[in-house]
Formats: C-alpha cells, sequence, structure tokens
C-alpha cells in the first residue's frame, strides 16, 4: 500500500471517530432526558396572577407545559421554568371554566429528544380580572370597563374604616360618597367564580371628598304635639327650621334609622307653613337643594 494511501485512510479514520463521538454525545443527551422527568407541575393563584412553575432542570432547551382535556392536548412552550395564565395561554385554546390535566417536560436540543412528561396535576381553569385604572374628572371618579368583570367595588378610607360601594357602571360621582379626606381604589369583580377579583387599582391619595347631602323624603308634623316627623335619605347634624318669618337652627332631635323626630313646641306658634332646610356640619359636606315646605292643617 502506498504511503499516500495510508495517509487518507488515517484521515478518515479520525473523521469518522469525530463523528462517532459528537453523535455518541448528542444521543447521551437525548437518552438522559428521555430518562428523566422534571417535578410535577406547581400552580399558584394569588397577587392577580395564575402560574405554572417546576423545578428548573440542570440541562435541556426550555420546557413545554401540556394541558390536556378529554382527548384534546395543547402545548405551550417557554424559555423558563415559569408560564404565567394570560391571554397568549388562552389564545391557544385553554379556555377559562375548563379542568385540565397539566404536566411539564423538559425539551432537549433535538425533535423528539424531550423528557417524558411529569406526573400530570388538575387544574380548573380560572383567571383574574385586569385591575381597573382609576382617575378623577371633575369631580367623578372613572375607570375603563374590564372585560369580564359584572360590578366594581370602590374603596374609600373615612377616619379609621375602609367603606365600600358596588356599581355596575365606570363612573361614580365623588360627592355621593362619605364626605372626608380620603384615600380611594376600585376593584373588578364577578359572580363568576371562574373569574377571580382583580387586584386593586392604582390608589389615589389624599381627595377630598364633598358629600351632597340628599333631599329630605317626606315630612309630617302632629300639631297636637308640636312633633316634626323628618324621613331622610342621608342624615344630618342639625337642620334650619322655618316658622313663617322666623328661623331657628335645630341641633336636638332623636334618631332613628332613617327618621328623625324633634318637638318644636317651644318655638311652634300655630304657623300654617314648616320648611326644613338640611344644614352641612363640616367643609366635608353641602347641601344645594331646596326647603322642604309642609302646610299644616
Amino acid at each position: 500500500m502506498k504511503m499516500k494511501d495510508k495517509k487518507w485512510i488515517k484521515i478518515l479514520l479520525a473523521v469518522l471517530l469525530g463523528t462517532i463521538t459528537v453523535v455518541s454525545i448528542v444521543l447521551m443527551c437525548v437518552l438522559n432526558l428521555k430518562d428523566s422527568s422534571p417535578d410535577e407541575v406547581k400552580i399558584s393563584v394569588e397577587n392577580g396572577h395564575v402560574t405554572f412553575s417546576t423545578t428548573q432542570a440542570s440541562k435541556g432547551y426550555g420546557y413545554t407545559f401540556k394541558f390536556k382535556e378529554g382527548g384534546t392536548e395543547y402545548y405551550i412552550k417557554s424559555d423558563q421554568n415559569l408560564l404565567e395564565y394570560d391571554e397568549s395561554v388562552i389564545s391557544v385554546g385553554v379556555e377559562v371554566g375548563k379542568t385540565y390535566m397539566v404536566s411539564v417536560a423538559v425539551n432537549g436540543e433535538l425533535e423528539g429528544g424531550n423528557s417524558f412528561y411529569s406526573k400530570e396535576v388538575e387544574w380548573k381553569a380560572v383567571k383574574y380580572l385586569a385591575a381597573p385604572q382609576v382617575k378623577i374628572e371633575n369631580g367623578i371618579l372613572t375607570w375603563d370597563k374590564i372585560n369580564d368583570a359584572e360590578f366594581y367595588e370602590i374603596c374609600y378610607s373615612h377616619k379609621d374604616e375602609i367603606l365600600k360601594v358596588r356599581t355596575t357602571e365606570t363612573t361614580y360621582a365623588l360627592d355621593k360618597l362619605t364626605g372626608g379626606l380620603s384615600e380611594i381604589f376600585v376593584f373588578a369583580g364577578s359572580s363568576n367564580e371562574n373569574y377571580l377579583t382583580s387586584i386593586s387599582s392604582n390608589k389615589l391619595k389624599d381627595v377630598t371628598i364633598v358629600h351632597e347631602i340628599l333631599p329630605i323624603i317626606t315630612m309630617n308634623f302632629t300639631k297636637s304635639t308640636a312633633t316634626l316627623t323628618i324621613t331622610v335619605q342621608d342624615l344630618f347634624n342639625c337642620f334650619k327650621l322655618y316658622l313663617g318669618e322666623k328661623a331657628y337652627t335645630i341641633t336636638q332631635f332623636e334618631v332613628s334609622g332613617r327618621r328623625i323626630t324633634c318637638n318644636i313646641d317651644y318655638v311652634y306658634n300655630g304657623e300654617t307653613k314648616i320648611g326644613v332646610r338640611p344644614l352641612p356640619s363640616d367643609i366635608y359636606n353641602k347641601y344645594t337643594g331646596k326647603v322642604t315646605y309642609i302646610d299644616v292643617i
């Protein structure tokens, strides 16, 4: 055999040996993944997020999360060992309200080289509603409509309490709230158990609320005992009493629910018309309505 031929044989043997080594390494990596599976999926539902996670793999090229519902399977790849349930997942077909068996595999470098899938975990698909973004325009609290929300809960501080008002609208007049210096925030909610209450909106701090006292509903006067009975929508601490040409500020009366009872025999002198006008107790209340009158028979 010529020296030249021997040289080429050595080169070919070296190339063949190198190829076998590379293929062996790749096969080992693939087989190592195929012989393993990641830990089962952990599902977290908190702080406005629904997330799926597994332990970090020591090797691999990302992860594939599998959602199985009946005979249908949905596969979603992730570069990280974490996947959030959001619109991108829903758009694949993983629908809110359905129950899925969830598992995960570690991706191999080559097609078909993924690990086995982890043990399946049952999960009913729930979704947090998006958080509103609130602002105030001309005395009106406003926010955008939130998809799938059925109502909104307005929360605001008042002294040492958090007061709440529920509405189905996306606006609310500040003067309907109890007056004071407040922090205001809003939640989106639903009666559908598959849609979870949103996290809090942005918080509006140091908001001055001036409550508009609503007009009196009814008023009655018992002449024989000079007793005035007033049914109100909003309670107030004092009111202006009009008897003929005279006016009195009344601060002493009894309250039961939404009914005010007051004996005025010490000022009543047979007048045939009686008027009442609520008086705001502080700068956080106002009354812009008219005097309510009744005729005395």
